[in-house]
């Protein structure tokens, strides 16, 4: 791969944080929620866990008819696209993971165990 090629992919599996909400832009439908990834990281002797939370934007075409809600799992591909934004007259910049595949993934239940 040359030195001046680069990547822009996203690869995300985690719990959708809040209620979907589909949005306008130009003729495009897009969804757009939440999602929240966690690790452990160790300090020292402790051992933490980091939350992040991903603002996802997915378009009406890739959605389909998956009924997405908030607690699902998903696991998510698509690629980063930072963007400005104005709050109270101040220029600040949002992060978004635009998916361009989506899919639901099933939790099970734990086991039960007859004795």
């Amino acid at each position: 791969m040359p030195f001046n090629a680069t990547v822009n992919r996203v690869f995300l599996m985690g719990k959708v944080t809040d209620d979907p909400v589909w949005t306008q832009k130009g003729n495009k439908r897009l969804l757009g929620f939440t999602l929240s990834t966690t690790e452990e990281i160790r300090k020292g002797e402790a051992l933490l866990e980091h939350v992040e939370r991903h603002n996802l934007i997915i378009p009406s075409e890739i959605v389909g008819d998956i009924a997405i809600e908030k607690g699902e799992w998903v696991y998510i591909q698509g690629k980063m696209q930072t963007r400005p934004v104005f709050e109270d007259g101040v220029k600040l910049y949002r992060t978004e993971i635009w998916a361009t595949n989506i899919e639901l993934l099933k939790t099970r239940s734990p086991a039960t165990h007859i004795l």
